[in-house]
C-alpha cells in the first residue's frame, strides 16, 4: 500500500489517473470528493464545510474519517500489493481535522471527539502501509 499526500490542487487525482492507466497492475483509490459534495448525504457537505467552517468542520471531519477508514479496511483485505490511496486517514487526522481545530472551527470537545475516534479506529482496526517512500515532486 503506498500513499500520495499534497496540497489541494496539487494534481493528486490527474496523477493517480494517469498512473493508473499506465500501470495495469496497480490499483488507485482515489479520495471519494464525489461523496462529500454531490448531495449523497442530502446536501454537498462540503460545500456546507466552506460555507461555514465553524459550523460543519466536526461534521466533514467525521465523515471523511469514516470514508478514508471504510476504504481502508477494504483494502487491506486485498492481497494485491500495487494499491495507491490518493491522502490518508494520517494527513485527514494530523494535517485538516487537526487545522480545523486549530483555526477555531471545532470546539476542543468536537476535537477530543473526533481525536477519541481517530485514537480507537486507526491503530486498532487499520494497518499501517508497511514500506515509507518519501518522493517531493518539485513544479519547474
Amino acid at each position: 500500500m503506498y500513499i500520495v499526500e499534497g496540497n489541494i490542487g496539487a494534481g493528486k487525482s490527474t496523477f493517480l489517473t494517469f498512473l493508473e492507466q499506465q500501470l495495469t497492475n496497480t490499483s488507485v483509490i482515489l479520495e471519494p470528493v464525489y461523496d462529500w459534495q454531490n448531495k449523497v448525504y442530502g446536501q454537498s457537505l462540503l460545500a456546507n464545510f466552506y460555507q461555514d467552517p465553524q459550523r460543519w468542520a466536526y461534521t466533514f471531519e467525521t465523515l471523511t474519517m469514516m470514508c478514508r477508514t471504510k476504504e481502508h479496511l477494504a483494502q487491506q483485505e486485498q492481497t494485491e500489493p500495487n494499491r495507491i490511496f490518493e491522502r490518508s486517514l494520517y494527513s485527514g487526522h494530523y494535517c485538516f481535522a487537526k487545522n480545523s481545530f486549530e483555526s477555531g472551527f471545532m470546539t476542543p470537545l468536537e476535537w477530543e471527539l473526533y481525536a477519541n475516534w481517530f485514537s480507537f479506529l486507526i491503530p486498532t482496526k487499520c494497518q499501517p502501509p508497511k514500506k515509507s517512500h518519501k518522493v517531493t515532486v518539485k513544479k519547474k
